[in-house]
């Protein structure tokens, strides 16, 4: 709801991209709802996984995860590609260019996914050589390393039909198959596990899960959208050209991602083992889930920005990215600062007090880079959507590495936290100079002014957040979850009051007031 009630009205944006912000608070909603979803799936299903497998065997799947994360580097960024030139030409009516696209864009990952999956046997057999896995665990790991490669070349096929959806801006329709694929994997994993069933079974039932996703989008695609097509017969090179020119930098960019985020797992079972991933993965999921939806909120802005940019009002298009900043730090700072008070008893509560004490230090860590990493996604959408996104993901590729050479080294002395140091230090850095320092530039504006319409302001409201929520807490220890989500949800609604007296302009402020005055008309009608 907060979603909605933030969107800036006429005064704030232009009449004519007004219901272009209608489109993102509902999208921005869409993306909300489905990513929550995902979450609470996950806090049901997670548990019972770390209890099921034991450190060590959610370890060993955790590195999984990290592979296959590796895998899906192989979409070459073409997904970004394909949602912003599909985006672009449905505003033009240019069916035929769309079609290209997708055709195009078909026929390059289709290749990828055969390649992927003829060297998958060659992926297993020098992780097997790396990794020290114990004796129970080394014979099943080729096994789950060929099918996740299945798994991951259909998803990287799917990407068009992804992109496409997004391109079409229906996030509702990716959410939807999000959460009941969600569902349904969660469904069959429990099912599998509880008789008798491994990892092997695991990873089948993921890449079933998937098959079934990308069925739906593409009949949903062909159903609602019957100009569309994904003929070989559209496909040429100049079109791939013009794809590859875009998706090579998001898949920089995607590279320093996965590094970024995927090498921790990696590193750690190296140099320790793969029950101590488990105390890490812990945390890092809260954190990832987290990025998810901010991300997900953030993405949706991506077709507007490319749509902004193409009328060439920059001023707009500036405006535009600085309410949208001030957007993210709400949501940013109500997750992150809140998991910084009651974090480490959410663990307790959540995977069990042996995590806790482990565990804390970690995603305190974690949740203070994504408080100032959070809200610069919108950076990166900003700089694609304007295809400008080229030395902000060399950079972003760089300190990528420089990233894993601090985890490598810290992880030697200072084990666990020697890991989120490394990745502390190198994005904070890139949160707070790199990303603002180049969007600003686009505009020729001033760095600290941007600070001060955006950053500085959300600074009383966060502290009040979670000033309340450690009165609460000391007070009241949440050794439940009714105790836990009661000061939560009483933190929340403080920490909107304060929102409104010391961060929301009175633009924003008369803009909510005129909603609240239409829902309540629209309900006395009714």
């Amino acid at each position: 709801m907060i979603y909605h009630l933030l969107l800036p009205p006429e005064a704030i944006w232009p009449e004519p991209t007004l219901a272009s912000f209608k489109n993102i608070a509902r999208n921005v909603a869409s993306n909300y709802l489905g990513v929550m979803g995902s979450i609470i799936i996950a806090f049901f299903l997670s548990p019972y996984l770390v209890r099921t497998l034991g450190d060590t065997g959610y370890g060993v799947w955790s590195i999984l995860a990290s592979l296959t994360a590796y895998m899906s580097l192989l979409d070459l960024g073409v997904t970004s590609a394909v949602a912003k030139y599909v985006s672009e030409h449905r505003i033009k009516n240019e069916h035929k260019s769309s079609n290209e696209i997708l055709a195009s864009a078909v026929a390059l990952l289709f290749f990828v996914a055969l390649a992927l999956v003829a060297i998958s046997p060659l992926i297993a057999s020098f992780v097997s050589n790396t990794y020290d896995f114990d004796d129970s665990y080394a014979p099943i790991v080729s096994t789950l390393i060929v099918v996740s490669a299945i798994d991951m070349a259909l998803y990287v096929m799917s990407g068009v039909l992804i992109g496409a959806v997004t391109g079409l801006q229906r996030y509702d329709v990716l959410n939807i198959i999000r959460i009941v694929i969600a569902l349904l994997k969660a469904g069959l994993f429990y099912l599998l596990l509880s008789n008798g069933y491994g990892l092997v079974s695991m990873a089948s039932a993921a890449l079933v899960t998937n098959v079934i996703a990308a069925i739906a989008m593409y009949i949903f695609i062909r159903r609602k959208h019957k100009e569309m097509s994904f003929s070989f017969k559209h496909a040429n090179v100049a079109t791939s050209k013009k794809i590859f020119a875009f998706s090579k930098f998001t898949f920089v960019a995607m590279v320093a991602g996965q590094v970024i985020y995927y090498s921790d797992a990696l590193v750690i079972g190296f140099f320790m083992s793969a029950a101590a991933i488990t105390y890490y993965s812990i945390p890092w999921s809260l954190s990832e889930y987290t990025s998810v939806l901010l991300n997900s909120v953030s993405n949706t802005f991506m077709p507007v920005f490319s749509e902004l940019n193409s009328s060439n009002d920059q001023e707009q298009l500036y405006d535009t990215y600085i309410k949208a900043t001030r957007l993210m730090l709400v949501l940013t700072n109500l997750i992150c600062f809140g998991i910084l008070a009651v974090g480490g008893d959410f663990i307790g509560l959540w995977m069990g007090e042996q995590y806790q004490e482990r565990c804390t230090p970690i995603l305190i860590i974690l949740f203070a880079i994504l408080i100032f990493k959070g809200p610069q996604t919108l950076t990166n959408a900003l700089l694609q959507g304007m295809a400008k996104h080229k030395r902000y993901s060399m950079i972003n590729l760089g300190l990528s590495f420089v990233n894993l050479g601090l985890n490598i080294v810290l992880v030697q002395k200072y084990g666990l936290l020697g890991i989120a140091a490394g990745t502390a230090i190198t994005q904070i850095f890139f949160s707070i100079v790199v990303g603002p320092i180049m969007a600003n530039r686009l505009f020729d504006k001033s760095v600290m002014q941007y600070f001060m319409k955006t950053y500085v302001p959300s600074i009383p409201p966060a502290l009040v957040l979670y000033g309340t929520l450690y009165a609460l807490s000391s007070r009241w220890q949440p050794d439940n979850y009714l105790i836990l989500f009661g000061e939560a949800i009483l933190a929340t609604l403080v920490y909107l009051a304060a929102t409104w007296v010391l961060f929301l302009d009175n633009q924003e402020k008369s803009f909510i007031l005129e909603k609240i005055r239409e829902r309540r008309q629209q309900t006395l009608q009714a």
